[in-house]
């Protein structure tokens, strides 16, 4: 495993804050288009866009500072040394470099697909294209976001075909994470009768990318780790079983809100209450993937023997 510094903390907490970031952005982007019919309040269509501008200017903060992070823990010659031009210069033509261009390009184009989703900045005679441009430009920022994820870390050693697969693993799990928060605010700003709606149509799709998730994960798992003694003699399988562990639980949790908790929203406030409590469980359950995430991405991986 490798050593702990305080560059690894740093680097640990801007890569969480990214993860986040991530996270926020696609989910606020899925989401959006539920809330285009006239039934469902406005208000919460705004807070969508809010929370979606915010958490991509979060992200680009996030990035510019891991980077920096980045050349720093380099230099090795303290905080000075974040800025050292010489070594700034390399790192950026590294494939850091290339990671953090995609990230900074796929949050300042998801800033503005947010910005102009809502306003009407733009020329009378695109008005009528200005979802299909916006969502173009959407889908192009979620490639270069998840294509970040699969040119960077230990994924860098994995095969075309599997890197792609990751990258869908990857859009899914951020999807799932990031929709726990807007769906937990939810709870509170819409009525029953709207979040019912919300949360069935919710549970529609989340049926369909639950289990893509789980078929892509366990791809990529299998090509990583060749037999159970993998899991049980390695310190990646150990981690990485300790996180599928955790995901099971999360699992749970999403099939009792589909099929116990949402179905009886609009007869009980108290499902309701149950629902929130949940959706917080939830949350808690998710930073302990990530952190989980970060620790076999970063500090192990799959090239570490039996221990």
């Amino acid at each position: 495993m490798a050593e702990l510094t305080i560059w690894t903390w740093l680097l640990f907490l801007t890569q969480l804050f990214f993860y986040v970031s991530c996270a926020s952005v696609i989910a606020a982007s899925f989401l959006l288009p539920f809330f285009d019919k006239k039934d469902i309040q406005i208000d919460f269509q705004y807070f969508l866009v809010k929370y979606g501008q915010w958490m991509s200017l979060f992200g680009l903060l996030a990035v510019i500072l891991n980077f920096l992070l980045s050349v720093g823990a380099f230099t090795e010659s303290g905080f000075t040394g974040m800025f050292d031009t010489t070594m700034f210069s390399i790192t950026w033509a590294s494939s850091l470099g290339s990671v953090a261009s995609y990230r900074l390009l796929a949050f300042c184009t998801l800033f503005f697909c947010f910005f102009f989703s809502v306003k009407p900045y733009v020329p009378l005679r695109l008005m009528y294209y200005k979802k299909n441009i916006i969502s173009i430009f959407t889908i192009s920022a979620f490639y270069l976001l998840v294509s970040s994820f699969s040119n960077s870390g230990h994924s860098v050693e994995l095969s075309l075909i599997l890197r792609y697969i990751l990258s869908l693993h990857v859009f899914l799990v951020m999807l799932w994470i990031g929709s726990l928060y807007p769906l937990y605010k939810a709870c509170y700003q819409l009525p029953s009768q709207q979040l019912y709606q919300l949360m069935h149509s919710f549970g529609k799709y989340a049926a369909w990318l639950v289990g893509m998730l789980i078929a892509s994960g366990l791809t990529v798992l299998y090509f990583l780790l060749h037999s159970v003694d993998d899991f049980l003699k390695t310190i990646y399988g150990r981690w990485f079983l300790a996180k599928l562990i955790v995901v099971l639980l999360i699992l749970l949790i999403a099939m009792r809100h589909k099929f116990s908790l949402v179905p009886r929203i609009q007869k009980s406030n108290i499902s309701k209450h149950h629902l929130i409590k949940s959706i917080q469980l939830e949350m808690v359950l998710i930073l302990a993937v990530l952190l989980i995430t970060f620790i076999v991405s970063t500090l192990v991986g799959p090239e570490h023997g039996k221990h």
